[in-house]
């Protein structure tokens, strides 16, 4: 798998962006992420990464940015998300969105035999 396209750049009128944005696809799972970086701290969040981070990380070695935080936007019980391996080799901080950490309070329990009550929105 590697990096498709190239960096993209988002242009006001007559100004140039701080903000690059790396698409990496897998055409076998058919899975997007993105490696989203300021020009200007050089420091980038990853969004939904796969479990082979190396790609990724080879992307921002690169382009010399410091991968801040990796996201998760909808975990599934059949995605192998690779936010652990970015945060153990980087740093980075992970972020989950609410529905992703109630999903995963919720199949916790289940996994442990618990009684399973609806629970409230994670904001």
């Amino acid at each position: 798998m590697e990096p498709t396209g190239r960096w993209g750049t988002k242009k006001r009128a007559g100004s140039q962006s701080d903000f690059l944005v790396k698409l990496v696809f897998d055409e076998d799972l058919g899975n997007s992420a993105y490696l989203v970086a300021s020009r200007s701290s050089k420091e980038a969040v990853l969004i939904d990464p796969l479990r082979d981070v190396n790609v990724y990380l080879e992307a921002a070695r690169k382009e010399r940015l410091t991968v801040t935080h990796a996201l998760d936007t909808h975990l599934h019980n059949d995605f192998l998300s690779g936010c652990r391996e970015v945060a153990a080799r980087t740093g980075a901080e992970i972020g989950v969105s609410a529905e992703a950490r109630e999903s995963a309070a919720l199949r916790r329990r289940r996994f442990l035999g618990l009684h399973c009550e609806p629970v409230e929105t994670l904001k």
